[in-house]
Protein backbone atom coordinates (compact mmCIF):
# COMPACT_ATOMS: atom_id res chain seq x y z
CA UNK A 1 0.00 0.00 0.00
CA UNK A 2 1.30 3.18 -1.25
CA UNK A 3 1.82 6.02 1.38
CA UNK A 4 -1.02 8.02 1.94
CA UNK A 5 -0.79 11.74 0.92
CA UNK A 6 -2.86 14.41 2.62
CA UNK A 7 -2.88 17.16 -0.14
CA UNK A 8 -0.25 19.36 0.55
CA UNK A 9 1.58 17.23 3.05
CA UNK A 10 2.37 13.67 3.60
CA UNK A 11 0.55 11.20 6.44
CA UNK A 12 3.96 11.10 8.29
CA UNK A 13 3.40 15.40 8.41
CA UNK A 14 0.09 15.32 9.55
CA UNK A 15 0.65 12.89 11.96
CA UNK A 16 3.57 15.18 13.53
CA UNK A 17 1.04 18.62 12.91
CA UNK A 18 -1.73 16.85 15.04
CA UNK A 19 0.96 15.44 17.47
CA UNK A 20 2.12 19.21 17.96
CA UNK A 21 -1.56 20.56 18.16
CA UNK A 22 -2.49 17.86 21.01
CA UNK A 23 1.03 19.09 22.97
CA UNK A 24 0.29 22.32 23.09
CA UNK A 25 -2.95 22.10 25.23
CA UNK A 26 0.05 20.65 28.43
CA UNK A 27 -0.50 22.97 31.61
CA UNK A 28 2.96 22.85 32.75
CA UNK A 29 6.50 21.00 31.52
CA UNK A 30 8.57 18.90 34.33
CA UNK A 31 11.78 19.35 33.94
CA UNK A 32 13.37 15.61 33.44
CA UNK A 33 14.18 13.39 36.32
CA UNK A 34 13.24 16.42 39.14
CA UNK A 35 9.48 17.72 40.25
CA UNK A 36 10.24 21.17 38.91
CA UNK A 37 7.21 21.76 37.05
CA UNK A 38 7.00 25.07 34.88
CA UNK A 39 3.90 26.47 34.07
CA UNK A 40 3.17 26.77 30.22
CA UNK A 41 0.03 28.29 29.06
CA UNK A 42 -1.15 26.43 25.78
CA UNK A 43 -1.17 29.35 24.11
CA UNK A 44 2.19 30.46 26.23
CA UNK A 45 5.00 31.09 23.52
CA UNK A 46 8.09 29.47 23.81
CA UNK A 47 10.29 32.25 23.89
CA UNK A 48 9.10 33.17 27.66
CA UNK A 49 9.59 29.39 28.70
CA UNK A 50 13.27 29.43 31.38
CA UNK A 51 15.45 26.30 30.62
CA UNK A 52 18.83 26.99 28.87
CA UNK A 53 20.70 23.99 28.15
CA UNK A 54 17.41 21.94 29.44
CA UNK A 55 17.40 19.70 26.58
CA UNK A 56 13.69 18.95 27.24
CA UNK A 57 12.40 22.09 26.40
CA UNK A 58 14.73 22.23 23.29
CA UNK A 59 13.62 19.54 21.72
CA UNK A 60 10.01 20.84 22.29
CA UNK A 61 11.24 23.92 20.84
CA UNK A 62 12.85 22.48 17.93
CA UNK A 63 9.37 19.95 17.22
CA UNK A 64 7.51 22.94 17.47
CA UNK A 65 9.97 24.52 14.43
CA UNK A 66 8.60 21.60 12.79
CA UNK A 67 4.70 21.93 13.45
CA UNK A 68 5.14 25.76 12.50
CA UNK A 69 6.53 24.48 8.64
CA UNK A 70 4.05 22.02 8.65
CA UNK A 71 1.10 24.56 9.08
CA UNK A 72 3.06 26.98 7.12
CA UNK A 73 2.92 24.19 3.89
CA UNK A 74 -0.87 23.64 4.98
CA UNK A 75 -2.17 27.33 4.76
CA UNK A 76 -0.56 27.50 1.43
CA UNK A 77 2.45 30.44 2.55
CA UNK A 78 5.51 30.84 1.22
CA UNK A 79 8.54 28.57 2.78
CA UNK A 80 10.52 30.00 5.64
CA UNK A 81 13.87 29.55 6.82
CA UNK A 82 14.75 27.84 9.99
CA UNK A 83 14.84 30.81 12.48
CA UNK A 84 11.97 32.55 11.07
CA UNK A 85 9.90 29.30 11.55
CA UNK A 86 11.26 28.83 15.11
CA UNK A 87 10.63 32.93 15.94
CA UNK A 88 6.49 32.26 14.70
CA UNK A 89 6.53 28.91 16.66
CA UNK A 90 7.96 30.82 19.67
CA UNK A 91 5.57 33.60 19.53
CA UNK A 92 2.39 31.51 18.76
CA UNK A 93 1.91 33.93 16.16
CA UNK A 94 2.70 32.08 13.00
CA UNK A 95 0.62 29.36 11.21
CA UNK A 96 0.46 27.29 13.76
CA UNK A 97 -0.97 29.53 16.11
CA UNK A 98 -3.89 30.61 13.45
CA UNK A 99 -4.58 26.93 12.97
CA UNK A 100 -4.71 26.04 16.55
CA UNK A 101 -7.18 28.75 17.23
CA UNK A 102 -9.29 27.54 13.68
CA UNK A 103 -9.90 24.37 15.96
CA UNK A 104 -10.64 26.20 19.08
CA UNK A 105 -13.45 28.32 17.66
CA UNK A 106 -14.84 25.31 16.14
CA UNK A 107 -15.08 23.17 19.29
CA UNK A 108 -16.62 26.20 21.21
CA UNK A 109 -19.14 26.45 17.56
CA UNK A 110 -19.99 22.74 18.52
CA UNK A 111 -20.53 23.29 22.30
CA UNK A 112 -17.83 21.88 24.00
CA UNK A 113 -17.09 22.72 27.47
CA UNK A 114 -13.67 22.36 27.54
CA UNK A 115 -13.39 24.48 23.96
CA UNK A 116 -9.69 25.66 24.67
CA UNK A 117 -8.69 22.23 25.17
CA UNK A 118 -8.06 20.54 21.75
CA UNK A 119 -9.36 16.67 22.04
CA UNK A 120 -8.04 14.15 18.93
CA UNK A 121 -12.16 14.05 18.42
CA UNK A 122 -12.60 17.97 17.71
CA UNK A 123 -9.35 17.99 15.88
CA UNK A 124 -10.31 15.07 13.51
CA UNK A 125 -13.87 16.66 13.10
CA UNK A 126 -12.74 20.02 12.44
CA UNK A 127 -10.16 19.07 9.52
CA UNK A 128 -13.31 16.35 8.32
CA UNK A 129 -15.94 19.46 8.39
CA UNK A 130 -14.13 22.56 7.50
CA UNK A 131 -13.80 23.10 2.78
CA UNK A 132 -10.66 24.81 4.14
CA UNK A 133 -8.98 21.86 4.10
CA UNK A 134 -10.68 19.56 1.96
CA UNK A 135 -7.42 18.60 0.43
CA UNK A 136 -6.65 16.49 3.62
CA UNK A 137 -9.28 14.30 2.91
CA UNK A 138 -9.87 13.28 6.22
CA UNK A 139 -13.41 11.42 7.85
CA UNK A 140 -15.35 11.98 10.38
CA UNK A 141 -14.82 10.79 13.72
CA UNK A 142 -18.11 8.60 13.47
CA UNK A 143 -21.24 7.67 12.21
CA UNK A 144 -24.27 7.87 14.04
CA UNK A 145 -22.16 8.25 16.97
CA UNK A 146 -20.16 5.34 16.52
CA UNK A 147 -16.40 5.29 15.59
CA UNK A 148 -16.20 4.46 12.01
CA UNK A 149 -12.96 2.39 10.70
CA UNK A 150 -12.28 5.00 7.68
CA UNK A 151 -8.85 6.93 7.02
CA UNK A 152 -10.24 9.19 4.05
CA UNK A 153 -13.17 11.33 3.35
CA UNK A 154 -13.85 9.94 0.04
CA UNK A 155 -13.64 6.33 0.87
CA UNK A 156 -15.66 6.54 3.94
CA UNK A 157 -18.31 8.71 1.12
CA UNK A 158 -17.93 6.07 -1.54
CA UNK A 159 -17.73 2.94 0.57
CA UNK A 160 -21.32 3.77 2.04
CA UNK A 161 -20.62 2.68 5.03
CA UNK A 162 -23.57 3.56 7.75
CA UNK A 163 -21.86 1.81 11.04
CA UNK A 164 -22.89 -1.94 10.71
CA UNK A 165 -20.27 -4.38 9.57
CA UNK A 166 -23.07 -7.02 8.70
CA UNK A 167 -24.61 -4.86 5.95
CA UNK A 168 -23.72 -5.49 2.86
CA UNK A 169 -21.08 -3.41 0.98
CA UNK A 170 -22.18 -2.02 -2.25
CA UNK A 171 -21.38 -4.74 -5.41
CA UNK A 172 -19.42 -1.88 -6.91
CA UNK A 173 -17.12 -1.50 -4.57
CA UNK A 174 -15.69 -5.01 -4.60
CA UNK A 175 -12.97 -4.54 -7.03
CA UNK A 176 -12.64 -8.33 -8.60
CA UNK A 177 -14.55 -10.16 -6.11
CA UNK A 178 -17.55 -11.61 -7.88
CA UNK A 179 -19.25 -11.78 -4.43
CA UNK A 180 -21.93 -10.01 -2.42
CA UNK A 181 -20.26 -9.59 1.04
CA UNK A 182 -20.61 -7.78 3.96
CA UNK A 183 -18.86 -4.88 5.15
CA UNK A 184 -16.68 -7.01 7.22
CA UNK A 185 -15.71 -9.53 4.81
CA UNK A 186 -15.20 -7.05 2.36
CA UNK A 187 -12.57 -5.06 4.62
CA UNK A 188 -11.08 -8.39 5.63
CA UNK A 189 -10.64 -9.51 2.37
CA UNK A 190 -8.54 -5.91 1.36
CA UNK A 191 -11.30 -4.46 -0.83
CA UNK A 192 -11.14 -1.37 1.27
CA UNK A 193 -6.68 -1.11 2.45
CA UNK A 194 -6.32 2.47 0.74
CA UNK A 195 -9.05 3.74 2.72
CA UNK A 196 -9.29 2.16 6.58
CA UNK A 197 -7.23 3.38 9.39
CA UNK A 198 -3.53 2.55 10.57
CA UNK A 199 -3.37 0.97 13.82
CA UNK A 200 -1.43 4.54 14.94
CA UNK A 201 -4.86 5.93 13.49
CA UNK A 202 -7.21 3.61 15.47
CA UNK A 203 -5.20 4.34 18.81
CA UNK A 204 -6.67 7.74 18.74
CA UNK A 205 -10.35 6.40 19.44
CA UNK A 206 -12.54 6.41 22.12
CA UNK A 207 -12.91 2.80 21.79
CA UNK A 208 -10.63 -0.02 22.40
CA UNK A 209 -10.25 -1.88 19.58
CA UNK A 210 -8.77 -5.30 19.08
CA UNK A 211 -7.97 -7.83 16.26
CA UNK A 212 -8.72 -11.09 18.39
CA UNK A 213 -12.68 -12.29 18.40
CA UNK A 214 -14.43 -12.37 21.49
CA UNK A 215 -12.24 -9.94 22.84
CA UNK A 216 -13.65 -7.96 26.15
CA UNK A 217 -11.96 -4.42 27.04
CA UNK A 218 -10.10 -5.51 30.60
CA UNK A 219 -11.52 -1.92 31.71
CA UNK A 220 -15.43 -2.69 32.33
CA UNK A 221 -15.46 1.54 31.44
CA UNK A 222 -14.18 0.83 28.23
CA UNK A 223 -16.27 0.41 25.14
CA UNK A 224 -14.96 -2.06 22.33
CA UNK A 225 -14.18 -5.92 21.41
CA UNK A 226 -13.31 -7.01 17.87
CA UNK A 227 -12.58 -5.04 14.91
CA UNK A 228 -12.26 -6.24 11.53
CA UNK A 229 -11.06 -2.81 10.07
CA UNK A 230 -8.52 -2.67 13.11
CA UNK A 231 -7.52 -6.29 12.41
CA UNK A 232 -6.87 -5.97 8.61
CA UNK A 233 -5.23 -3.02 9.65
CA UNK A 234 -2.59 -4.84 11.96
CA UNK A 235 -2.39 -7.59 8.65
CA UNK A 236 -1.55 -4.92 6.51
CA UNK A 237 1.52 -3.33 9.06
CA UNK A 238 2.45 -6.73 9.43
CA UNK A 239 2.88 -7.67 5.87
CA UNK A 240 4.47 -3.95 5.74
CA UNK A 241 6.99 -5.41 7.87
CA UNK A 242 7.75 -8.65 6.49
CA UNK A 243 8.22 -7.24 2.91
CA UNK A 244 10.20 -4.14 4.23
CA UNK A 245 12.18 -5.86 7.11
CA UNK A 246 15.32 -4.23 8.11
CA UNK A 247 17.85 -7.17 8.48
CA UNK A 248 20.25 -7.87 10.73
CA UNK A 249 23.27 -5.65 9.82
CA UNK A 250 21.00 -2.80 8.49
CA UNK A 251 21.43 0.40 9.75
CA UNK A 252 17.47 1.81 10.00
CA UNK A 253 17.90 1.00 13.81
CA UNK A 254 21.87 1.21 14.69
CA UNK A 255 21.62 0.61 18.46
CA UNK A 256 18.78 -2.20 18.06
CA UNK A 257 21.32 -3.96 14.96
CA UNK A 258 24.04 -3.77 17.39
CA UNK A 259 22.22 -5.18 20.39
CA UNK A 260 21.11 -8.16 17.77
CA UNK A 261 24.51 -8.68 16.90
CA UNK A 262 26.18 -9.40 20.24
CA UNK A 263 23.09 -11.24 21.71
CA UNK A 264 21.16 -12.95 18.61
CA UNK A 265 18.13 -12.77 21.12
CA UNK A 266 14.80 -12.36 19.06
CA UNK A 267 13.75 -9.07 21.25
CA UNK A 268 16.49 -7.18 19.58
CA UNK A 269 14.65 -8.62 15.96
CA UNK A 270 11.21 -7.88 16.89
CA UNK A 271 12.48 -4.24 18.57
CA UNK A 272 14.20 -3.40 15.23
CA UNK A 273 10.85 -4.51 13.58
CA UNK A 274 8.75 -1.91 16.04
CA UNK A 275 11.33 0.74 15.24
CA UNK A 276 11.19 0.67 11.54
CA UNK A 277 7.11 0.65 11.96
CA UNK A 278 7.26 3.90 13.86
CA UNK A 279 10.41 5.57 11.53
CA UNK A 280 8.07 5.15 8.37
CA UNK A 281 5.41 6.57 10.75
CA UNK A 282 6.51 9.28 12.46
CA UNK A 283 9.64 10.15 11.27
CA UNK A 284 11.52 11.78 8.45
CA UNK A 285 14.65 11.04 6.18
CA UNK A 286 16.14 14.00 8.17
CA UNK A 287 15.62 12.22 11.02
CA UNK A 288 17.21 9.51 10.14
CA UNK A 289 20.56 11.40 8.69
CA UNK A 290 20.67 13.13 12.14
CA UNK A 291 19.65 10.22 13.40
CA UNK A 292 23.16 7.97 12.00
CA UNK A 293 25.22 11.17 12.59
CA UNK A 294 24.88 11.23 16.08
CA UNK A 295 24.67 7.74 16.99
CA UNK A 296 27.00 6.04 14.87
CA UNK A 297 29.91 6.65 16.94
CA UNK A 298 28.04 5.43 20.14
CA UNK A 299 27.25 2.41 18.10
CA UNK A 300 31.35 1.83 17.19
CA UNK A 301 31.89 2.54 21.33
CA UNK A 302 29.26 -0.18 22.12
CA UNK A 303 31.73 -2.80 19.99
CA UNK A 304 34.55 -2.09 22.08
CA UNK A 305 32.90 -1.18 25.70
CA UNK A 306 30.36 -3.16 28.18
CA UNK A 307 29.58 0.17 29.83
CA UNK A 308 28.76 1.89 26.39
CA UNK A 309 27.28 -1.28 25.97
CA UNK A 310 24.56 -1.50 28.94
CA UNK A 311 23.54 2.21 28.62
CA UNK A 312 22.29 1.41 24.29
CA UNK A 313 20.67 -1.26 25.81
CA UNK A 314 19.10 0.92 28.15
CA UNK A 315 17.97 3.50 26.39
CA UNK A 316 16.78 0.98 23.40
CA UNK A 317 14.82 -1.29 25.62
CA UNK A 318 13.07 1.94 27.05
CA UNK A 319 12.21 3.79 23.53
CA UNK A 320 10.95 -0.16 22.39
CA UNK A 321 8.75 0.20 25.20
CA UNK A 322 6.93 3.78 24.69
CA UNK A 323 7.01 2.82 20.59
CA UNK A 324 4.73 0.28 21.43
CA UNK A 325 2.78 2.29 23.63
CA UNK A 326 2.82 4.85 20.74
CA UNK A 327 1.21 1.85 18.23
CA UNK A 328 -0.09 -0.96 19.72
CA UNK A 329 -1.48 0.67 23.18
CA UNK A 330 0.94 -1.08 25.54
CA UNK A 331 1.82 0.55 28.60
CA UNK A 332 3.99 3.59 28.51
CA UNK A 333 7.10 4.39 29.46
CA UNK A 334 7.40 7.79 30.66
CA UNK A 335 11.32 7.61 30.24
CA UNK A 336 11.27 6.25 27.52
CA UNK A 337 8.94 9.19 26.22
CA UNK A 338 11.26 12.12 28.04
CA UNK A 339 14.11 10.35 25.92
CA UNK A 340 11.92 10.43 22.43
CA UNK A 341 11.16 13.96 23.41
CA UNK A 342 14.77 14.89 24.36
CA UNK A 343 16.18 13.39 21.16
CA UNK A 344 14.22 13.02 18.10
CA UNK A 345 13.96 17.00 17.59
CA UNK A 346 17.69 17.14 18.44
CA UNK A 347 18.44 14.54 15.29
CA UNK A 348 16.04 16.74 13.19
CA UNK A 349 17.91 19.27 14.13
CA UNK A 350 21.66 17.72 13.07
CA UNK A 351 19.87 16.13 9.75
CA UNK A 352 18.61 19.59 9.35
CA UNK A 353 21.76 21.30 9.54
CA UNK A 354 23.61 18.63 7.82
CA UNK A 355 21.40 18.35 4.58
CA UNK A 356 21.80 22.69 4.45
CA UNK A 357 26.01 22.13 4.90
CA UNK A 358 25.61 19.60 1.99
CA UNK A 359 23.36 21.36 -0.60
Amino acid sequence: MAPRKRGPISQQQFNQLTSNLLDLNTGSVTLPFTDTKINVPSAAPLSLLPGMGNALLFGTMVGRTQAENIANKLAGNEPLGFTESMQKAGTGKGALGNLRQEIVDYQKSKGVKDFENITKTGLTDFFASSPKYASLDIAPSSIGGKTQPFSTRSGFKESGFKGNYQDLAPYDMLSGSGNIMTYEDAILAGQFDDDIKTTGEFASDNIVQSNIRNFVPADPNKKGGFDPAFSRAVTLENRGVKESDPAPGDDKSIICTEMYRQTGLDDWSRAMKVWYIYQKKYLTPLHQEGYHFLFRPFVNGMKKSKIITAIGNHLARRRTNHIKHILFKKKPDYLGMIYMKIAEPLVYAVGKIRRYLND
